[in-house]
């Protein structure tokens, strides 16, 4: 057909029909290849964690959280357990490192990740855990879902069991030694705070023997320095029960065991794969190949550039 002859649905149905065979076995072997390309791939199998977010939340919480971690104070109360940090802290070649070392259950024996995942180096292993697993933060409720995604049900909820174990070791342990500085330094300050209290009731008490009539008096002098020593044992008073206080939070904050990691759902054995979509594949590839059949012998009969004329040029 030469590029000037006018194109019509009549001349490309002719293509197809004279081109039958061709079409079908173009729109075969694609079905067939789709269909092998869909059980080729292995399946996969995803477990998932999802994580309440503590702390504050929202940009503010997000700037105040970042202002602490440089150790920058600008009035904003931020815990370093907020969970902005968690997908950092997992993240960490430090945790990932140790996941690799711990141990898990895979077809009724006890194995370490590492060994879970082959003979391969550390880095490489280290990189399968990085193509395995991922961590997912909702921007609007901050809650974090950790997944993994693997070939065996089993190893998939052990990463994710271990991983989220580790968070939780991580942040009590940094909790633990959080607690330990402010308790160490809160009691060496109440210990100041009572020697100042006492040396204060003594200069009360020192005062009222030398002016018995402190309480009778209408010298104003007298009357003055007695009120500021009173004045004075009632501030050091304050000072060391508000230390007292806070030395009873600190021992009951490190004798707790819970962390700030909490759970919404934990991980549990995936029984049904996640992956691949093999209906999907086999119809995409049905369908691509649908068009290739019909493709094929029409540009072999139509030119293309006839076909755009007639189309697209009034």
């Amino acid at each position: 057909m030469n590029d000037s002859e006018p194109v019509s649905f009549t001349i490309i149905a002719r293509a197809i029909v004279e081109r039958r065979h061709l079409c079908a076995a173009t729109v075969l072997s694609g079905c067939a290849i789709s269909l092998i390309l869909a059980f080729m791939i292995p399946k996969v199998y995803t477990s998932e964690a999802v994580i309440l977010p503590s702390g504050e939340s929202g940009p503010l919480g997000t700037i105040s959280s970042a202002l602490d971690a440089m150790n920058l104070d600008l009035g904003m109360d931020v815990s370093p357990d907020n969970s902005i940090f968690f997908p950092v802290v997992m993240s960490s070649s430090v945790i990932r490192n140790r996941l690799l070392d711990s141990r898990i259950s895979l077809d009724n024996d006890s194995l370490t990740v590492g060994e879970a995942l082959g003979e391969g180096s550390r880095g490489n292993n280290l990189e399968k855990l990085n193509n395995y697993i991922s961590i997912l933060t909702e921007r609007k409720t901050g809650i974090i879902r950790v997944r993994a995604t693997t070939g065996d049900p089993e190893l998939s909820l052990g990463l994710v069991e271990r991983l989220v174990g580790l968070l939780k070791e991580f942040n009590l342990a940094g909790r633990r030694e959080r607690t330990s500085k402010d308790l160490e330094y809160i009691t060496g300050e109440l210990d100041s705070a009572g020697i100042d209290l006492r040396k204060t009731e003594e200069n009360l008490t020192r005062y009222e023997k030398s002016n018995r009539n402190c309480f009778s008096t209408t010298d104003p002098g007298v009357i003055m320095e007695h009120e500021r020593l009173v004045r004075d044992l009632r501030l050091k008073q304050d000072i060391y029960i508000d230390l007292v206080k806070k030395r009873e939070l600190a021992d009951i904050e490190r004798i707790r065991e819970n962390g700030s990691v909490r759970m919404l759902d934990a991980p549990d054995l995936p029984l049904v794969k996640s992956g691949p979509p093999r209906k999907m594949i086999a119809l995409a590839g049905g369908l691509l190949s649908l068009l290739a059949g019909i493709a094929i012998p029409v540009f072999g009969a139509v030119s293309p550039l006839s076909i755009i004329r007639y189309y697209f040029t009034d």
